[in-house]
């Protein structure tokens, strides 16, 4: 069980960031995600603040999951705890540091929120890192600045 629990979890982390990239390609972010990105201050309201088919790519992402990994009531229960709770903390606009050193601080995902095109990751900051889009003080970024 733990070992799935483990493999749900860079499931969901890894999907997390290739659906927020692909939220952040032009026409995508124009019409579907600029409806999260309205909250420039993010608060654990915005967390949720989602178009209704940014949600359905998201979750569906998520949900995929039960279809092709031998998981267990309570690895799926541990995850979605875990992300949810973190997903609130990371749009709460209050800086919270986590024990857990693979959760980055809240000033990542806040720094997605004032520049948009970085930090598209939601737990681990290693695809931002890989896909070039970990945020960076020498780049010029914005709504109209993107990182791809």
């Amino acid at each position: 069980m733990l070992l799935w629990c483990v493999v749900f979890f860079v499931w969901i982390d890894a999907w997390a960031y290739v659906a927020h990239r692909f939220l952040h390609l032009p026409p995508i972010y124009r019409n579907v995600h600029k409806t999260h990105h309205v909250y420039k201050q993010p608060t654990a309201y915005a967390a949720m603040g989602l178009h209704p088919l940014e949600f359905l790519l998201v979750q569906g992402g998520v949900y995929a999951a039960f279809y092709f990994m031998p998981l267990q009531i309570g690895a799926v229960a541990a995850n979605l705890i875990y992300i949810h709770f973190h997903n609130c903390v990371d749009h709460s606009g209050v800086y919270a540091e986590s024990w857990l050193p693979w959760q980055p601080s809240s000033l990542y995902h806040d720094a997605h929120h004032r520049l948009f095109h970085v930090n598209y990751g939601q737990t681990l900051t290693l695809w931002d890192r890989l896909g070039g889009t970990f945020y960076t003080p020498d780049k010029a970024y914005g709504e109209d600045a993107f990182s791809y």
